[in-house]
Protein backbone atom coordinates (compact mmCIF):
# COMPACT_ATOMS: atom_id res chain seq x y z
CA UNK A 1 0.00 0.00 0.00
CA UNK A 2 1.25 3.59 -1.15
CA UNK A 3 1.75 5.92 1.97
CA UNK A 4 0.80 9.38 2.32
CA UNK A 5 4.56 10.69 1.09
CA UNK A 6 4.80 8.35 -1.71
CA UNK A 7 1.05 9.46 -3.01
CA UNK A 8 2.41 13.13 -3.08
CA UNK A 9 6.07 12.07 -5.05
CA UNK A 10 3.73 10.59 -7.74
CA UNK A 11 1.96 13.86 -7.87
CA UNK A 12 4.37 15.64 -8.20
CA UNK A 13 5.97 13.69 -10.88
CA UNK A 14 2.71 13.28 -12.75
CA UNK A 15 -0.19 15.16 -13.75
CA UNK A 16 -2.44 12.43 -12.55
CA UNK A 17 -6.30 12.33 -13.39
CA UNK A 18 -8.68 9.10 -12.33
CA UNK A 19 -10.35 8.82 -15.78
CA UNK A 20 -6.39 7.98 -16.78
CA UNK A 21 -6.43 5.41 -14.98
CA UNK A 22 -9.75 3.88 -15.22
CA UNK A 23 -8.79 1.12 -17.59
CA UNK A 24 -5.33 0.31 -15.89
CA UNK A 25 -7.64 -0.59 -13.27
CA UNK A 26 -10.30 -2.45 -15.10
CA UNK A 27 -7.57 -4.56 -16.92
CA UNK A 28 -5.50 -5.28 -13.61
CA UNK A 29 -8.55 -6.09 -12.10
CA UNK A 30 -9.41 -8.71 -15.52
CA UNK A 31 -6.17 -10.63 -14.69
CA UNK A 32 -6.39 -11.12 -11.28
CA UNK A 33 -9.87 -12.69 -12.25
CA UNK A 34 -7.96 -15.06 -15.02
CA UNK A 35 -5.41 -15.50 -12.35
CA UNK A 36 -7.74 -17.04 -9.76
CA UNK A 37 -9.55 -18.79 -12.21
CA UNK A 38 -6.32 -20.60 -13.81
CA UNK A 39 -5.78 -21.57 -9.93
CA UNK A 40 -8.93 -23.04 -9.81
CA UNK A 41 -11.11 -20.90 -8.02
CA UNK A 42 -14.71 -21.64 -7.54
CA UNK A 43 -14.13 -25.66 -8.73
CA UNK A 44 -17.56 -25.88 -7.74
CA UNK A 45 -18.72 -24.41 -11.03
CA UNK A 46 -18.09 -25.13 -14.53
CA UNK A 47 -15.02 -23.20 -16.27
CA UNK A 48 -17.44 -20.89 -18.14
CA UNK A 49 -19.93 -20.40 -15.16
CA UNK A 50 -16.84 -19.52 -13.02
CA UNK A 51 -15.43 -17.39 -15.44
CA UNK A 52 -18.49 -14.86 -16.08
CA UNK A 53 -18.55 -14.78 -12.04
CA UNK A 54 -14.90 -13.96 -11.68
CA UNK A 55 -15.24 -11.60 -13.94
CA UNK A 56 -18.54 -10.00 -13.43
CA UNK A 57 -16.63 -9.71 -10.00
CA UNK A 58 -13.43 -8.28 -11.19
CA UNK A 59 -15.99 -5.48 -12.88
CA UNK A 60 -17.53 -4.51 -9.81
CA UNK A 61 -14.18 -4.00 -8.24
CA UNK A 62 -12.85 -1.78 -10.60
CA UNK A 63 -16.32 -0.09 -10.57
CA UNK A 64 -15.73 0.46 -7.14
CA UNK A 65 -11.85 1.55 -7.20
CA UNK A 66 -12.71 4.16 -10.03
CA UNK A 67 -15.00 5.66 -7.89
CA UNK A 68 -13.52 6.02 -5.26
CA UNK A 69 -10.67 7.90 -6.93
CA UNK A 70 -7.30 8.86 -7.74
CA UNK A 71 -5.52 7.37 -4.77
CA UNK A 72 -7.95 3.83 -4.37
CA UNK A 73 -6.41 3.42 -7.82
CA UNK A 74 -2.91 3.91 -7.57
CA UNK A 75 -3.15 1.96 -4.23
CA UNK A 76 -5.02 -1.13 -6.47
CA UNK A 77 -2.48 -0.40 -9.31
CA UNK A 78 0.86 -0.68 -7.04
CA UNK A 79 -0.62 -3.93 -4.96
CA UNK A 80 -0.65 -5.57 -8.43
CA UNK A 81 2.75 -4.28 -10.08
CA UNK A 82 4.93 -2.93 -7.56
CA UNK A 83 5.89 0.53 -6.93
CA UNK A 84 8.65 0.45 -9.77
CA UNK A 85 6.10 -0.71 -12.27
CA UNK A 86 4.05 1.56 -11.39
CA UNK A 87 6.01 4.39 -12.27
CA UNK A 88 6.52 2.47 -15.37
CA UNK A 89 2.95 2.18 -15.80
CA UNK A 90 2.58 6.19 -15.24
CA UNK A 91 5.34 7.06 -17.23
CA UNK A 92 3.15 5.27 -20.19
CA UNK A 93 -0.59 6.64 -19.21
CA UNK A 94 0.46 9.85 -17.85
CA UNK A 95 1.77 13.23 -18.29
CA UNK A 96 4.83 14.49 -16.32
CA UNK A 97 3.99 17.29 -14.02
Amino acid sequence: MLGADEFAAIEREFTVEGAALDSAVEEGAHELAAARLNDGELPELDFWDAHDRLHDDADAQASRINGEGVHAQLSFLSEGCGRDALRALLRDLLTPA
